[in-house]
């Protein structure tokens, strides 16, 4: 009785040894107590709770292994679990040798032990009650609920209870409250999402998709990634899982390339590319919306057909079939046949001003309505998509890929498209024939053991244009940094590029030009080759101006082209050639004379034409230093 007096917690206590043993020694001294002697108001008021608090025996129960874990997220929500359990420290004071008794005592006199499992359903009811199903969220009152729950939901991923898991209150983008039972699932909030699938967010209601805060809020956020490895949240639209099961004999007969006999037949937990609620709400919400329609339809094009590949691949996977198993090829992805196999485009009915929509097969004819051409601008995949799944002509749908003035010349091929089959593998191959007559009418006079050939002579032309384009690129790069070399002796480049190059003029030059020229003519040109080349337009210029132009070769033959080139590179291999006008003059003039209109026989598409330089003759050039040193004699001595 004294000691009760004297403390409200076990720290309060007056005893001078640790108060632990000190209760440990009084529930030893109790039990050795006759059976005729009820004990409990002895020791009633003098047990610790999980605070320090002293209280009565009916008060508390026996820990039974709950973590500290959930006696703070009871906190977070109110229930002080804490305050219901016998303090750890006695029991484990008890378990030392010679007070085997005491505990036994201490056990008897509390009797019930409360269990993790029973604690986790404990926070769970009261969940439910501060965050029931379909109520509006209110975030001054709820959050720290919510933000419970999502530390609930990470413990119970974390111990494998996924069942516990499914109870937890979530948040839809709608701000209601839901939960994820009989094997629900919800879509992550749109800021989880690849960038290329954040445009189709319109393709789900709000209730289909966790609140954003599960991005933004960093409490919430630390749930998110737990929820999708527990399969109760689907990462993306376009996601690859586990599916439970496959029972649709339409749908496996469409995904298998072999003949075989669906009907009751059943594949299950086998993993799928997949497309978020496809089957389940995509395709009964778009069978009359014709603009959810066309956005589905955008997004399997654009993201799914390039995001996913395995559609085109398969597995082998064991079905079942009347208690039997058997193997199957199958395709690695489901949404592609989901699409193929349901009615889901919108099409036209009733009279007009009064029409309506009702779903449709997807087939060419009704997805014709939903098509635009840009989808398939540089998209193969999605070419490939439409051909194989939904029975398009490829080489149509590569056709309305093609620039509008090139389309009218492929119209000839779609009357024996199988001919054109190994020459358009790709829509490169396609182009090179519409911008060719020659090539076009070689195919379609063409055998089909010919064809090839044909395709492989395309493809080599695609070579050469590519190394054309390499080399004039590298010719630019070359051009401009011979450019900002001759600006460091302090001369002037403007940029023409018709006739030549750049013309040259002073600037801050310790020297100027004759009176009489007053700038120069520059052509850049670099070459791997013997002779360099002029354009007609070149050649005038130089006829006209043969004391301004100026032709300048950068001499790469032997070299191999590097990434960049600096000042010393490029100065080390450049020829100048002051007198070239003369000598191109001769034969230009001479070439158009053959082009005068007035003569009987002329030359025609004479731009085509172009004048070579030999090495003869720019090889006996002069370096960048001297053709520099050649301007500065020309000054006058007062400059």
């Amino acid at each position: 009785d004294w000691v009760k007096k004297n403390g409200q917690t076990i720290t309060d206590l007056p005893i001078r040894d640790n108060p632990f043993k000190w209760l440990a020694d009084l529930f030893h001294l109790t039990a050795t107590l006759p059976n005729s002697v009820n004990v409990r108001p002895l020791v009633d008021g003098l047990v610790p709770d999980q605070h320090s608090r002293l209280r009565s025996l009916n008060d508390l129960r026996i820990d039974d292994g709950i973590s500290d874990e959930i006696k703070d997220i009871a906190d977070d929500v109110g229930i002080d679990l804490r305050s219901k359990l016998l303090h750890n420290d006695l029991i484990k004071t008890s378990d030392n040798p010679g007070y085997e008794s005491a505990k036994v005592h201490i056990l008897d006199l509390i009797g019930e032990s409360y269990t993790e499992s029973e604690a986790v359903g404990v926070i769970l009811d009261k969940l439910d009650k501060c965050l029931p199903d379909d109520s509006e969220f209110e975030e001054e009152t709820n959050l720290p609920a919510l933000h419970a729950s999502a530390r609930l939901a990470i413990y119970l991923f974390e111990k494998d209870d996924v069942q516990s898991l499914r109870k937890c209150p979530l948040l839809t983008a709608d701000d209601t409250v839901v939960r994820l039972a009989n094997n629900l699932q919800i879509l992550a909030p749109v800021l989880h999402w690849p960038s290329s699938a954040r445009p189709y967010t319109d393709l789900y209601t709000k209730n289909r998709l966790l609140s954003s805060r599960y991005a933004e809020d960093c409490e919430l956020s630390k749930s998110l990634q737990p929820l999708i490895e527990a399969n109760l949240v689907i990462p993306a639209p376009l996601y690859k899982a586990a599916r439970p099961l496959i029972d649709d004999a339409n749908l496996l007969k469409a995904m298998t390339p072999d003949s075989i006999e669906t009907e009751g037949l059943t594949v299950r937990n086998q993993p799928f590319g997949q497309i978020a609620f496809l089957a389940t709400d995509l395709v009964s919400r778009c069978g009359n919306d014709k603009c959810l329609a066309k956005l589905l339809l955008k997004f399997v094009l654009n993201v799914a057909a390039k995001e996913d590949r395995g559609w085109r691949e398969t597995n082998v996977v064991n079905g079942n079939r009347s208690g039997e198993q058997e193997q199957l090829n199958l395709s690695k992805a489901t949404w592609p046949f989901e699409l193929k196999v349901r009615s889901w485009v919108p099409v036209s009915i009733g009279e007009e001003g009064s029409e309506g929509f009702a779903p449709a097969p997807a087939n060419e004819a009704n997805l014709r309505e939903l098509l635009k051409p840009d989808w398939l601008q540089n998209n193969p995949h999605a070419i490939d998509l439409l051909h194989h799944v939904f029975g398009f002509r490829q080489l149509a749908l590569m056709i309305e890929n093609l620039e509008p003035d090139v389309e009218s010349n492929l119209v000839k091929l779609l009357q024996e498209p199988d001919l054109m089959k190994s020459a358009v593998e790709n829509l490169d191959a396609i182009k090179a024939i519409a911008e060719n007559p020659e090539v076009m009418s070689l195919i379609l006079e063409a055998e089909p053991d010919e064809i090839q050939k044909i395709s492989e002579g395309i493809n080599k032309e695609k070579q050469k244009a590519r190394m054309r384009e390499r080399n004039r690129n590298f010719g630019h790069a070359v051009q401009g940094v011979l450019a900002e070399a001759i600006k460091s002796y302090g001369l002037v480049l403007k940029l023409v590029d018709r006739g030549y190059d750049y013309e040259v003029s002073l600037d801050d030059a310790p020297f100027s030009f004759d009176v009489g020229v007053g700038s120069y003519f520059l052509e850049v040109k670099a070459t791997t080759t013997e002779d360099v080349r002029l354009t007609p337009l070149q050649a005038r210029t130089a006829s006209e101006n043969p004391d301004r132009f100026v032709l300048c070769v950068i001499d790469l033959r032997g070299q191999a082209m590097p990434e960049s080139w600096e000042f010393f590179d490029v100065k080390q291999f450049a020829k100048i050639v002051t007198n070239i006008g003369n000598d191109v003059s001769k034969v230009y003039k001479g070439v158009d004379g053959f082009t005068s209109a007035d003569e009987s026989v002329r030359l025609h598409n004479e731009q085509q034409l172009r004048y070579g330089v030999s090495a003869k003759l720019w090889e006996k050039g002069i370096s960048i230093d001297q053709w520099i040193q050649s301007l500065r004699t020309k000054a006058s001595p007062d400059n």
